[in-house]
């Protein structure tokens, strides 16, 4: 919850642009520049605010995205969840209710790769006593400041993963692609956000 009216407006500023400078935002808040300083840090420590970038996934080869129902054992969730979310195609994962207790998207630059990766992370895992899987043909909404996804861990690469394909398709299919953020922003692939 934003405490006050002010840290309402900063934020809001923020939310609007968020590159805007400490200055900026004092000119229109009313403040000081080191009072706005004051309260973004405040803001931040709280874990009220962040910054993240929002990147433009088609731009950088990331071409479809797979949504997977899963009925994992139940004894299992946790310690499979672990392990899936730190992995790159992995966007969300979610513990459901229902038939299938798990919900996972995934994105990838291509079907080839997509069904590799659900072959080998669900195929044959004891784990996992079924599952399901739909490719996404459309989205009618993604608004990221709703979005329930929350972060990406990326010190994927210290633990026992089934192959080095995944590091692999980070490094070729993302890491590769960004050279410079600023040419990134040029090409809209992508944008600063909060």
């Amino acid at each position: 919850m934003i405490d006050d009216r002010l840290n309402q407006r900063i934020v809001a500023c923020l939310r609007r642009n968020g590159r805007a400078s400490n200055s900026e935002i004092a000119r229109e808040v009313g403040l000081s520049e080191a009072a706005v300083r004051q309260r973004v840090k405040r803001l931040l420590d709280a874990r009220v605010i962040r910054f993240r970038a929002v990147v433009n996934a088609a731009m950088l080869g990331i071409e479809v995205t797979y949504l997977i129902r899963a009925a994992i054992r139940p004894t299992r969730l946790e310690a499979l969840a672990r392990r899936l979310r730190i992995l790159p195609p992995v966007a969300y994962i979610s513990k459901t209710t229902g038939e299938y207790n798990a919900l996972i998207a995934m994105a990838a630059p291509d079907e080839d790769f997509a069904e590799l990766f659900i072959e080998s992370w669900f195929a044959n895992n004891p784990d996992i006593l079924r599952y399901e899987f739909d490719r996404v043909r459309k989205v009618y909404k993604y608004d990221p400041d709703r979005s329930l996804i929350t972060g990406v861990v990326d010190d994927f690469q210290s633990l026992d993963l089934p192959g080095d394909f995944f590091v692999k398709w980070r490094e070729d299919t993302v890491m590769e692609k960004i050279e410079n953020i600023n040419d990134m922003e040029k090409a809209n692939a992508v944008r600063i956000d909060l």
